[in-house]
């Protein structure tokens, strides 16, 4: 991550719940919710544009969390606090 941070990228390495949990969790929806209180603090309090970049089983929990919480779906539904 260092080098998108390097280019101007600001990153954030987001620890998961499931991760060497003991014992394991037996879903992912701690993960899921992690991530999704991550992307709507970023864009709801610090009003920016967020790109979701995940690798291996990130990718799972990743998929599902961004779910509606889209720019278009935010702006349908009237969520969408960015003023430009």
């Amino acid at each position: 991550m260092s080098f998108l941070n390097e280019a101007g990228y600001p990153t954030i390495g987001l620890p998961l719940s499931s991760v060497g949990a003991v014992p394991a969790l037996m879903n992912f929806y701690e993960d899921v919710k992690a991530i999704q209180d991550c992307l709507t603090h970023l864009v709801d309090t610090e009003e920016k544009e967020v790109i979701l970049a995940t690798h291996s089983y990130t990718g799972v929990p990743g998929a599902e969390a961004p779910i509606m919480l889209g720019k278009k779906e935010r702006e349908e539904n009237g969520l969408n606090f960015l003023n430009g």
